[in-house]
């Protein structure tokens, strides 16, 4: 007779913690316990708010937006195009010798550019993230992309780069020795606002291609408000961080 009966309980661990946070208040509520059951109603309105206010997704969008696509705006025809690392993970045991990244629209918007003729070179970075036999993230890329035979241009890998930074260096060098002047910077949006200024810190003026937006397409339209946290909003607020810390490091380096 219970065979129709289901309760939907968040699989999310904070949402599952937020509603645990509730009913904890509510037994010490029920013992006479105010003061304590006050601090977690707080804490727990508190977590709604930030929830349904979307404060990290906004935050996150701040450094997105400026390099959303304009259908009105078309891009310069450049003599290069870079994608920065982090776009796959090279795993040996997976037939195409590596796994697709969170970020792996930079190689697609990468492939893109170039298959369109907006660059008559396709240059791709790949972090320092080997396979077992060796070969860079990069490399990887630069040998799916040539056996797919996506693009008529010749595409390039940098070699090993540990951060922004270096790739900044790395292709600031080969830019020279190619005589390449206007350069398509593909990376995700959050990211550009580091990345251009690592690049011209280099030395080198680009044109940022933003692509793997994390938290503008979330807000696009009316989202539904959501009042119960969930782990989707602390992976938000890391990104923010991370760009925002990493951006102070790099001033701090002097690399922007």
């Amino acid at each position: 007779m219970f065979s129709d009966i289901s309760i939907k309980v968040p699989a999310d661990t904070l949402a599952l913690g937020w509603i645990l946070l509730v009913l904890a208040s509510a037994v010490l509520l029920v013992y006479r316990r105010g003061k304590p059951a006050f601090v977690l109603l707080c804490l727990a309105l508190a977590g709604s708010l930030w929830q349904a206010a979307a404060i990290p997704d906004r935050l996150v969008a701040n450094w997105e937006r400026p390099y959303l696509a304009r259908p009105d705006v078309s891009l310069p025809t450049a003599d290069a195009v870079l994608v920065l690392g982090g776009y796959l993970k090279p795993f040996s045991g997976s037939r195409l010798r590596f796994e697709a990244g969170e970020s792996f629209d930079r190689l697609l918007t990468g492939v893109e550019l170039a298959r369109t003729g907006k660059a008559r070179a396709l240059v791709l970075s790949g972090g320092v993230s080997r396979d077992q036999n060796g070969i860079l993230e990069g490399e990887l890329a630069r040998g799916f992309v040539s056996a797919w035979g996506v693009t008529s241009v010749p595409v390039y890998s940098i070699g090993a780069a540990a951060n922004t930074h270096e790739e900044a260096v790395l292709f600031t060098d080969l830019a020279r020795k190619n005589s390449w002047r206007r350069v398509l910077l593909v990376s995700s949006a959050s990211h550009l606002r580091r990345a251009v200024a690592a690049f011209q810190k280099a030395g080198l003026e680009v044109t940022p291609v933003g692509c793997d937006f994390r938290a503008t397409d979330r807000l696009a339209g009316n989202p539904k408000v959501n009042w119960i946290p969930h782990t989707s909003s602390l992976v938000m607020m890391r990104l923010w961080l991370e760009e925002e810390l990493g951006y102070l490091w790099y001033y701090l380096r002097g690399w922007v």
